[in-house]
């Protein structure tokens, strides 16, 4: 996807007949109309592209800052073949995002394959509402090249949008049976709450085949706690999840009865209130971070805080609640500006914040981090 961000007013956003801070699919015509007198900028955009661009920005700070080389990150997926789909590849080339060419194994290689597009209009109050075009839609093939890439990685992602394509079941399902051969761990996006609604049970079937690590929000997370599998059998394997505290927020409750149905980590933000992440037999709840300015523009909260939750597992290590926080850490960096990415000095903001607060942790005596082996250590304490 590539966006298109442009500043609008509520008033505005209501007579386009939508709901603030909805999500909308338009064709190419209705795009026009709506950015037809508004001034608007480009990105390589959509979710996971946001957070992939994220997590190479916050590789790239922790390499410079500690002296360090580290593999990068990798995109697969349909790219079009229009003027949109070379300033995708470019930009996210510049970012130091390998784009990985699953075309050749697409119906649609011989003939033109329009880019997705997502409009943003972010209003006066920082939210912001979408409309978003999907481009030419065909299945993704998990081709020899694609293949390759799951075998050479730390994590898979998989982004909850995909449900969204032809036979994405056949898809998401090849992806991850390829990352279980090759021991590669896999986490999933859940896309956003009317992704859910129209295919909660694809997405459970992909998430009980090996999805390690859930990311949602509050109102993904309700919903797809309530299509989940009724399998007490499944449940009963993992009985410490019955003593934990009490929820006292939907998040919460979300969370907790998602966690009992996916063994690895569960990941609920929940905007303002920060995020809960459900793992190994606990819930930690961590606050958001708050900068002294007001939040400037929403957009890449959520994909943000994925970015800096994978950043810490593959970099920082820690317990759950060390990897939420360097996550908060990611998601108000992103609200603090225009544009739906990390900016090169947030990135490193980041990096530096969490080094400061890993060597306050060190003095303190709950762990000690080499960054010459990237491994973490918890003492008995």
């Amino acid at each position: 996807m590539v966006d298109l961000h442009a500043r609008a007013t509520t008033g505005h956003i209501s007579r386009l007949g939508v709901e603030k801070g909805s999500r909308n699919l338009v064709s190419v015509a209705e795009r026009t109309q709506i950015l037809e007198h508004l001034d608007y900028s480009l990105s390589a955009g959509g979710s996971l592209s946001n957070t992939l661009i994220d997590l190479a920005k916050l590789v790239k700070a922790a390499n410079d800052a500690h002296s360090l080389r580290s593999n990068g990150v990798a995109f697969a997926g349909l790219v079009g073949n229009d003027a949109l789909g070379k300033y995708y590849r470019a930009e996210m080339g510049r970012v130091g995002v390998h784009v990985v060419d699953t075309a050749a194994s697409s119906a649609t290689t011989a003939s033109s394959r329009e880019t997705g597009t997502v409009a943003v209009l972010t209003d006066e109050t920082a939210d912001r509402t979408l409309f978003s075009y999907l481009g030419t839609q065909s299945e993704i093939s998990v081709c020899k090249r694609m293949e390759e890439a799951i075998e050479n990685t730390s994590v898979l992602v998989l982004e909850g949008y995909l449900f969204e394509l032809p036979e994405a079941r056949r898809t998401v399902l090849a992806a991850i049976a390829a990352a279980k051969r090759h021991g590669v761990r896999v986490a999933m996006t859940a896309g956003d709450a009317g992704v859910v609604v129209r295919h909660g049970e694809r997405m459970w079937e992909c998430i009980r085949a090996g999805v390690d690590i859930l990311f949602t929000n509050a109102a993904e997370a309700t919903v797809l706690a309530k299509c989940r599998p009724v399998d007490a059998s499944h449940t009963s394997q993992y009985p410490q999840y019955h003593s934990l505290s009490p929820a006292t927020s939907q998040a919460e409750a979300a969370a907790l009865c998602l966690g009992p149905h996916c063994p690895g980590l569960v990941c609920v933000t929940d905007g303002s209130r920060g995020s809960v992440v459900v793992g190994v037999g606990e819930m930690r709840r961590v606050p958001p971070v708050w900068k002294p300015e007001a939040p400037v523009d929403t957009t890449g909260a959520g994909d943000a805080w994925c970015a800096g939750f994978l950043f810490g597992l593959l970099y920082q290590g820690g317990d759950i609640a060390d990897l939420g926080r360097i996550a908060a850490r990611s998601a108000s960096a992103v609200i603090s500006h225009d544009g739906p990415t990390l900016t090169d000095a947030d990135a490193r903001a980041v990096v530096r914040l969490e080094r400061e607060s890993g060597r306050e942790r060190v003095e303190g005596g709950v762990k000690r981090f080499s960054r010459e082996r990237g491994q973490t250590y918890l003492n008995s304490s």
